[in-house]
């Protein structure tokens, strides 16, 4: 269970990764630092048995999931993500030039010193949810597509493999089409915002609210 408000948790557990190193490392279209700071202290707070990312892109955040995970001493990660090393992809109106990220970075953290705590998957995330097993997961970090569609497929699915003590993270909850799944799957009431100055703003809900 989580102890404190969210200042409370931030200042509990410190992202030991400063933001020079992190800026010089990160994606166009990964998280932010401030995202990284609520991610990493989330799963220090509550110690995760078993963490469920969902979009993982060029595995930004897929790092701090293993460094908190590695600062626990316990945990496993499978990470998620439709698309496969080395994979084209378009990201806004153009074909990403960086198409290496996705291969290098994905590839980089499946390195031999991480194959003990993370799994990584190409796949659907909607369909691949709904080949998990129930109460199979106390973390879920949600950054997909942000589409209505996808959230709102996502919720039914997470009220199974969500363990009732656990929770999920919603990345870019602000986004008009996030707010619009949320309603269709009935949760808007129960979703807790976190508004992030200069960036994206991160939503939680509790497995226990989805029971």
């Amino acid at each position: 269970m989580l102890n404190g408000t969210i200042q409370d948790i931030l200042r509990s557990n410190p992202y030991p990764v400063s933001k020079k190193d992190f800026k010089a490392r990160r994606v166009g279209g990964s998280i932010m630092y401030h995202d990284a700071e609520i991610l990493y202290a989330f799963v220090r707070s509550l110690v995760p048995l078993d963490i469920l990312e969902l979009g993982a892109f060029v595995g930004i955040s897929t790092n701090v999931l293993i460094q908190a995970v590695r600062d626990n001493g316990q945990g496993r990660i499978v990470s998620l993500d439709k698309f496969g090393p080395g994979e084209r992809f378009k990201f806004g109106s153009e074909s990403n030039t960086a198409i290496g990220w996705v291969g290098r970075h994905r590839s980089e953290l499946v390195s031999d010193s991480n194959l003990d705590i993370v799994t990584m998957v190409t796949g659907d995330v909607v369909e691949y949810c709904k080949t998990l097993p129930d109460h199979s997961f106390d973390f879920i970090f949600e950054d997909t597509d942000h589409a209505r569609r996808t959230v709102s497929a996502l919720i039914p699915e997470f009220r199974r493999i969500l363990r009732p003590d656990g929770i999920a993270l919603f990345h870019n909850i602000d986004l008009r089409a996030v707010g619009y799944g949320f309603r269709d799957a009935g949760v808007t009431d129960k979703v807790t915002g976190f508004r992030i100055p200069y960036g994206s703003s991160i939503g939680m809900l509790k497995g226990s609210d989805l029971c």
